[in-house]
């Protein structure tokens, strides 16, 4: 895939919605009291359907209930998406090249500078890089903001799942979202 390509994607609003993980908004707390809500409304109807009295003007306020929830949940969904599209320095598609495998894990190093689609720039830092390399330093995080090189630690079988014939040396795409979030980008959006 060219560099002008990943461009193109890194601003690609399906692609950007698509990208969100599905679980990253549920880390919030503020999705507990729509779900909260949800769970006493869900709680409401079953009861009156053990007691044969769902089809009743009881029901009515549990069905409130339940449709405040749902809009609830939907709009606070929508507002961490939204946040996370305008926060600064989200959604870099950045070249990566597995430089190391250890512990059921491949290592691969990457850069979030200007130069994260040129694959030779990667390609020179994976034969600099090691997971103990005085250059290129692992912090916890996988970033390492003085030099904005950053090694990220992936299980094989989740890039083996995507990528079945990927190894030492392969260049895979990755989607910072944030410090905590990096993923693997889904061969169907790439044309390698």
């Amino acid at each position: 895939m060219r560099a002008s390509d990943l461009s193109k994607l890194e601003k690609d609003p399906k692609f950007r919605k698509a990208s969100i993980p599905k679980m990253f908004w549920f880390k919030k707390p503020a999705i507990y009291p729509p779900s909260a809500l949800l769970f006493v409304a869900l709680l409401g109807l079953l009861y009156l359907l053990n007691i044969d009295s769902l089809i009743t003007l009881q029901a009515i306020p549990f069905v409130v209930l339940l449709l405040l929830g749902a809009i609830w949940l939907k709009a606070t969904k929508k507002h961490f998406q939204t946040s996370m599209f305008k926060k600064d320095g989200t959604f870099k598609l950045c070249l990566a090249q597995i430089f190391d495998e250890k512990d059921k894990n491949y290592y691969m190093v990457s850069t979030l500078s200007d130069k994260r689609h040129d694959k030779h720039f990667i390609s020179d830092l994976g034969k600099k890089a090691s997971i103990e390399s005085p250059e290129i330093t692992h912090s916890e995080s996988g970033h390492n903001t003085e030099n904005s090189v950053f090694i990220k630690a992936i299980k094989k079988t989740d890039i083996l799942k995507l990528y079945p014939n990927k190894k030492i040396g392969d260049f895979i795409v990755l989607n910072y979202l944030d410090k905590q979030n990096v993923i693997l980008v889904k061969p169907k959006y790439l044309n390698f």
